[in-house]
């Protein structure tokens, strides 16, 4: 993943301040990634919230077809919605929200993958009722449409499973 293009990386040093010019329009267009990434290092977890947010962990991986309600995951972990989401994604590499899917597509993906279900049924299995979004969201998760999924299995029987 780049964050600078060559020609922002590129700066002339035919006067004075010029190097200095080009740090501060560097550190200007890319304020976004610099902020967020001092908000996660600026905030360490606390024994007590890191046992909360594996709590929030198991209680996500225990009924994938609950709704997702952050609000009170947040009571739960006895924290607000923002700081849930910042600890989460500290611990786990993401928010909430793409935690809880990932789980739910990974589900689902086993289910197809052990011939539990078909593409439909797992689908409706972990908590999708809209199967367009299903796919979707699997596609963007596994790099595969869930048919497509399914049939590279069936091509490759005992072979690993094709997930990201």
């Amino acid at each position: 993943m780049k964050f600078f293009t060559n020609a922002e990386l590129s700066y002339q040093v035919n006067g004075p301040g010029t190097l200095i010019l080009n740090v501060h329009a560097l550190r200007n267009s890319h304020q976004a990634i610099i902020s967020e990434t001092l908000s996660i290092v600026a905030h360490p977890i606390s024994a007590e919230d890191l046992k909360s947010i594996y709590a929030i962990r198991d209680l996500l991986t225990a009924d994938l077809t609950a709704p997702l309600n952050l609000t009170s995951l947040a009571t739960r972990a006895n924290m607000s919605v923002s700081k849930l989401n910042r600890f989460l994604k500290q611990v786990f590499g993401t928010t909430v929200g793409n935690f809880h899917q990932k789980l739910r597509i990974h589900q689902a993906a086993d289910l197809i993958r052990n011939k539990q279900y078909s593409v439909t049924a797992a689908g409706y299995e972990v908590g999708f009722s809209n199967l367009r979004h299903f796919a979707r969201i699997f596609e963007k998760h596994t790099g595969l449409k869930p048919k497509k999924f399914s049939s590279a299995l069936l091509q490759q029987e005992n072979g690993p499973c094709p997930l990201k």
